[in-house]
């Protein structure tokens, strides 16, 4: 957006003007933490879908920033450091290093992480009065593990795995990584039309010492493997097979021959499952407060932003 349509009003909340730049830089912002790269290279339904969640998320930290609560959470120097630099190691991630070279960028992100930061902080004071009781903790155990499929408390165990590696270097570009995904989705699909997985991964597999094996890895343990990629292997679909996995150095597919898993007993989970409940209680009493300033508040948004170029 240029100068002029930046200094446009776009809405005004109890009568605080948000400017139309501020749509600019918040759409440029989610664009570079959520997918990797900046806005113009997102295609338009991506665009159209992430203004109006820009907006809408405006809107609502502008009550919740004008609020009283607001005022007793400043955040810490050391916070919004810490925020800024776990934000701009995430967008490195995904291949943002273009924009983390501008050197706008960082202000941007700065003020962005602390307003997130405020408004965290008023979320644990809504997390103070949350109170969870040990039936609660108990009830929800149960009803995960009463669910079709793997009990999400399936941890202590193993799997049988096999694999097919597509290797990824850190500096890959979005459109690089997205092609890699597409091609594991394309042998996943193979794989469904009848072509063993043995066959495909000692085709296409880049790992040499799984490949000639037709991907074998054998059983593994957590630990073992990358853990995100154990925890997607716990959870397969009906044909055993994973979605993409993204690892440290490139995306795997995995499929899961055979399991050998426990669900953990109550006790060792039961802290992590009470503060699940305190955090969901705590952000549905949040969301149940802004609906009300929402309700009380004088909001006029000037046009629909999904149709703003």
């Amino acid at each position: 957006m240029g100068k002029e349509i930046d200094n446009q009003p776009l809405a005004t909340v109890n009568g605080h003007v948000i400017y139309a730049g501020s749509l600019s830089r918040e759409i440029e912002q989610l664009a570079a933490t959520v997918h990797g790269v900046s806005f113009d290279n997102l295609v338009p339904s991506q665009r159209a879908e992430l203004k109006k969640n820009a907006i809408t998320k405006l809107v609502r930290e502008e009550l919740v920033l004008e609020s009283e609560l607001a005022s007793a959470v400043e955040p810490t120097e050391e916070e919004v450091k810490a925020g800024v630099s776990e934000a701009q190691l995430a967008i490195l991630v995904q291949g943002g290093d273009d924009i983390i070279e501008d050197e706008s960028f960082e202000g941007r992100l700065r003020e962005s992480i602390r307003r997130e930061l405020i408004i965290h902080h008023v979320i644990g004071l809504f997390l103070e009065e949350a109170e969870v009781s040990d039936d609660d903790v108990e009830q929800f155990y149960n009803n995960q593990n009463e669910k079709p499929g793997l009990s999400r408390f399936v941890r202590d165990g193993r799997l049988e795995l096999s694999e097919i590696f597509l290797e990824a270097e850190k500096t890959l570009c979005p459109a690089g990584r997205s092609a890699l995904i597409l091609a594991l989705r394309s042998f996943k699909e193979r794989f469904e039309d009848g072509e063993t997985f043995a066959d495909l991964a000692r085709r296409h597999s880049e790992r040499a010492d799984t490949r000639e094996n037709g991907g074998r890895i054998g059983w593994v343990r957590r630990g073992e493997i990358y853990t995100p990629a154990f925890d997607a292997a716990c959870a397969p679909d009906e044909n055993g097979l994973t979605d993409a996995v993204a690892t440290p150095d490139g995306y795997l597919l995995l499929q899961v021959t055979d399991r050998d898993l426990s669900v953990l007993p109550l006790d060792e989970v039961r802290v992590e499952i009470h503060q699940e409940l305190r955090d969901a209680q705590a952000r549905a009493a949040f969301k149940a407060w802004v609906a009300q300033l929402m309700e009380k508040a004088d909001i006029r948004v000037g046009g629909d932003p999904s149709t703003w170029k």
